[in-house]
């Protein structure tokens, strides 16, 4: 009875959990509980449900209704010391056989299950092991269904289950179906299940076979171990395969329990290469896989081939004694597959008179090559043979590259032309070669040398010439130190000659150069705009040869200007003197324009770079904006800003007035400056000057301002600066438009009468937005009692095209000329109104 919550936890968790077969055993001790119930259960159940000896059961002393500690059992109720146990789900049977079936056919059996439970009791879901299927539910009333769990069985009532049988090998095989219910007592209402297979069955050791790479034209078997299990006799009908693979042709046959070999070889033909896929495809009597199929794979590899170029080598005389040059052998894997050569030797008994580098073994991948170098250096007099002999893995090697030679007696020729060498009079670093050959049979190795400071020889170290005419050019170079003329000789020396070969060297040196006078021009300080300063620089010739001096290219100096040079250059003649001029012209102001003038000339020595030197002055005004922007207002209103002029230069700006650019039509003007007066601003100071956005009318406005200041030599109202500022605004609003604009005439008025005249007010049809008239009243004046203006309410003018007309009167009180003016006041504006005049 302890047991007993444990089960019912475990029930709930998989109603919740939907779990599997093994989570309902997952409790300690349920596991090894018997899958079955125990056999007097089973037997009462299906007996009716009760024991037949009316007693106790065996265990019925401790256990009928109460719980071990003394407690009352929950299910104590009536059978409480009956010795009946609890009745629940039942098989007819506790197990199913099926018996022998073919292989892979099915067959079908039905089992019938009952609920014996005094309560419904539900079949949650199921689980089957091996070869066995659950495939329909009969329940009562319906038609049998594939299973589809959960079913409710009511206390008393049956359900029919249908199990299938499919074998799957040839041999015993026993499964179970477990119901999985709520019955918290038992759980799991097992059944076993037997059957057995029968029949032919065919099984391979291997399900795919991969040759290893095969030479094309060769063939290489494997075995297939075919294993039959069965109870018959397996017949292999027929065997196939993709080519180039191939199998024999014959039926075979495999008796019960035992197995064949079937031969499979892959021999891809000699002009095969790559890799080949195929399939073996076995046809049989064989039950469940009557045919069986296994993978076949391979590659067709030639193998490693090794090639030599040139197969002869021909090494003609050789002096004795000396090694030739050396002769390359080219070796060369032809194959598909890793060549590995060994060490590469000499045989035959004249060997030793050949060498061979490098030694050692090498391997080569496919299609690669490698360079052997083999040279003759005859060790005795005569003819000479020998094999240079190549070892590998390439099944047709040994490989022969054949070598001869034969000596002769040493012949040394050495050569140089020309026999001397003489250089023109120049300043120097004038060049000529020397060629030396070697028209001998052996090498000579040279050392050159001059006896003579003014020459230079390079090479100047040792060198080697190869024999049979090799040529060596040496290069001689004059650099004499002073004036005047040298000579001297080239000596190549060398142990094999019997004496040193000479070349008769000989230059004159000339060397012209130029003195300037001044070192360096300093200009001094100078105000930009006024005549540029100029400096002169004295050239004097002190040799016996003319200097010719190249002109200065335009723009190199600015703002230094030199001239003097004609385009096609300055000659100066033997002892003689010529002047050039240098202008300092800068454009703008500078503390400190420094440059070097380097004169060129064909003289042999270099003139001396002039250091120039000026300082500019003037004036620079700089604005701390480019634009002043005023935004959107009302046209009649004002808007003021500032803008701060500074003179950035190092000398006095003398502005001398402000000039306001707008556009030519606009009529009257948009922007006003004020508070700007002539005078003059010292460097780093400034002042401030205000503008004005003042709209006559609606819509974007734009100007710019600009300031002339007095220059050097320029007019005295003064010159253009280059800093302007930009200045734009926009007006919207109404615009008020009187009719008459200027004044109201009443002419002559008879005292005490009054005359009426009408004032038209309009809003502009430029207008940006509507015109609200709050009042109009005639100013005061000494004789303004004299005029009325009709009192209006607030009102908006729709547009410019509607007038509304306001009605003036004068009523003179006494003789003579009455005048006064009238102020309309709009909502956004107050605007005067024409002047009106009485007689």
């Amino acid at each position: 009875m302890k047991r007993l919550p444990h089960l019912l936890l475990a029930t709930g968790v998989c109603l919740l959990a939907s779990c599997g077969p093994d989570s309902l055993l997952a409790e300690p001790g349920l596991r090894d509980a018997p899958e079955t119930p125990p056999l007097g259960r089973l037997q009462g159940a299906l007996d009716g449900g009760e024991e037949t000896d009316g007693g106790s059961t065996a265990d019925a002393g401790s256990d009928a209704g109460t719980e071990p500690d003394g407690g009352i059992s929950p299910d104590a109720g009536s059978d409480a010391g009956t010795g009946v146990l609890p009745r629940g789900l039942l098989f007819t049977s506790d197990r199913l056989m099926f018996g022998p079936r073919p292989g892979c056919e099915s067959t079908e059996q039905s089992i019938t299950l009952r609920n014996t439970h005094a309560d419904s009791r539900q079949v949650l879901f199921y689980w089957t092991e091996g070869p066995f299927a659950l495939k329909r539910v009969t329940v009562p009333g319906n038609p049998p269904a594939p299973p589809s769990p959960p079913y409710v069985l009511p206390s008393g009532e049956s359900l029919s289950l249908t199990v299938e049988f499919t074998p799957e090998q040839p041999e015993n095989v026993t499964g179970k179906l477990s119901l999985f219910t709520d019955d918290p007592l038992e759980p799991v209402v097992p059944l076993v299940l037997t059957g057995s297979g029968s029949g032919p069955f065919l099984l391979t050791d291997v399900t795919a076979i991969a040759f290893p790479p095969q030479a094309p034209g060769f063939g290489l078997t494997r075995n297939v171990t075919v294993r039959n299990p069965g109870d018959a006799v397996l017949a292999l009908d027929t065997l196939t395969a993709t080519a180039p693979f191939t199998v024999p042709s014959a039926p075979v046959t495999v008796q019960p329990g035992r197995s064949a070999l079937i031969p499979v070889t892959f021999q891809p033909a000699p002009t095969d290469r790559g890799g080949f896929t195929g399939e073996l495809v076995l046809t049989s009597n064989a039950v469940c896989s009557p045919v069986s199929r296994l993978r076949l794979s391979g590659s067709a590899v030639k193998p490693a081939s090794l090639s030599v170029s040139p197969p002869v080598l021909s090494f003609g005389d050789q002096v004795l004694g000396t090694s030739s040059a050396p002769q390359r052998v080219t070796v060369r894997n032809e194959g598909d597959t890793l060549l590995t050569v060994s060490s590469p030797s000499l045989v035959s008994p004249e060997g030793a008179h050949f060498t061979v580098m490098p030694q050692g073994a090498f391997s080569l991948p496919p299609g690669s090559s490698k360079h052997l170098d083999v040279a003759f250096a005859p060790q005795s007099a005569g003819a000479r043979s020998a094999r240079l002999q190549l070892d590998s893995n390439d099944p047709l090697t040994p490989t022969f590259v054949e070598l001869t030679g034969s000596t002769v007696a040493a012949r040394i020729s050495v050569e140089r032309e020309p026999l001397a060498l003489s250089f023109d009079p120049s300043s120097g670093g004038q060049q000529k070669l020397v060629r030396v050959r070697n028209s001998g049979n052996v090498a000579v190795e040279l050392t050159p040398s001059v006896s003579h400071p003014a020459f230079h020889v390079e090479p100047s170290t040792p060198f080697r010439l190869a024999p049979d005419g090799a040529v060596q050019e040496l290069l001689v170079t004059f650099t004499p130190p002073a004036a005047g003329s040298a000579a001297g000789t080239l000596t190549l020396s060398s142990a094999s000659l019997p004496a040193p070969l000479d070349v008769t060297l000989s230059g004159v040196v000339k060397r012209t150069a130029l003195t300037l006078t001044p070192t360096s021009l300093d200009f001094g300080s100078h105000l930009v705009g006024t005549p540029a300063p100029t400096r002169e620089i004295q050239l004097w010739n002190p040799t016996d040869w003319p200097i010719t001096l190249y002109p200065v290219p335009a723009g190199l100096l600015t703002p230094y200007v030199v001239s003097g040079i004609p385009a096609d250059g300055l000659t100066i003649g033997s002892r003689s003197a010529r002047v050039l001029t240098v202008s300092f012209n800068p454009s703008r102001w500078g503390n400190a324009f420094d440059a070097s003038l380097q004169l060129l000339s064909d003289a042999t020595d270099a003139i001396p770079a002039i250091p120039l030197r000026g300082i500019a002055r003037g004036p620079e005004l700089t604005l701390n904006t480019e634009r002043l922007g005023f935004g959107t207002q009302i046209p009649g209103s004002n808007t003021v800003q500032t803008v701060t002029l500074t003179n950035r230069g190092n000398s006095n700006l003398e502005l001398t007035r402000a000039v306001l650019d707008e556009p030519a039509h606009v009529e009257p003007t948009h922007f006003e400056v004020r508070g700007f007066v002539p005078r003059t601003v010292e460097p780093s100071q400034s002042m401030d000057v205000q503008v004005v956005f003042k709209p006559q009318s609606v819509g974007p406005k734009e100007a710019r301002l600009g300031f002339h200041a007095r220059m050097p030599g320029g007019p005295s109202e003064g010159t253009a600066l280059p800093a302007t500022l930009l200045l734009t605004g926009s007006a919207a609003g109404p615009v008020p438009l009187f009719e008459p604009s200027a004044s109201v005439e009443f002419s002559t008025q008879e005292v005490g009468r009054t005359g009426t005249r009408a004032l038209n007010i309009s809003n502009d049809i430029t207008a940006g937005g509507p015109l609200q008239l709050v009042s109009a009243r005639i100013l005061s004046s000494h004789t303004s009692a004299d005029f009325h203006v009709d009192a209006i309410p607030p009102m908006n003018p729709p547009s410019a095209e509607v007038r509304l007309a306001r009605h003036r009167s004068a009523s003179p009180s006494r003789h003579g000329w009455r005048t006064g003016n009238t102020r309309t006041r709009s909502k956004s504006s107050i605007r005067a109104a024409p002047r009106a005049r009485a007689r």
